[in-house]
Formats: C-alpha cells, sequence, structure tokens
C-alpha cells in the first residue's frame, strides 16, 4: 500500500519484481512443482504473444504466477 501510494511507477514495477522473484524462489526450494504443468503454461503465454493476444497472455501470466497451476497434486491438495 505504501509503494502503491507513493505513485512512482519505478518503485512499483521494482517492488513487484522483487515479490515475484522471492514468490519463484520459496517454491523452487519447497520442490513441489510440476513441471511438465508449468511448461505448458508458458507455451501457453508464447502462444498468446505470438498470436498477439497481449491482454490474454497477461492473465495467462498472472494465472501462472498467482493461482499457481502448477503445484503438484499433493501440494494442491494441502492448500485447500
Amino acid at each position: 500500500m505504501i509503494v502503491d501510494a507513493a505513485q512512482n511507477r519505478i518503485l512499483l514495477r521494482s517492488w513487484d519484481s522483487l515479490a515475484f522473484e522471492a514468490l519463484i524462489q520459496m517454491r523452487l526450494m519447497k520442490g513441489k512443482l510440476n513441471l511438465s504443468q508449468a511448461q505448458q503454461a508458458h507455451w501457453t503465454i508464447i502462444e498468446a504473444l505470438d498470436e498477439g493476444q497481449g491482454a490474454i497472455a497477461g492473465r495467462l501470466l498472472r494465472k501462472h504466477i498467482f493461482d499457481r497451476p502448477e503445484a503438484a497434486p499433493d501440494e494442491q491438495a494441502a492448500s485447500t
């Protein structure tokens, strides 16, 4: 909230980047990723970009990052 209130685009972008890096690092340290599903998600995003569908690619990317579709089945069950 403080970063948003600063209304500084560069600061906000830097903050978001740090949050993303921390999120990825935590997932990798747990070692419970379904890499096949993660790879498929990447290809789907790339295909949307190739087709000029930036808005769709953005939604897919946010889903991939924040909804954790690549979590291993046992990790998904534990989080519900």
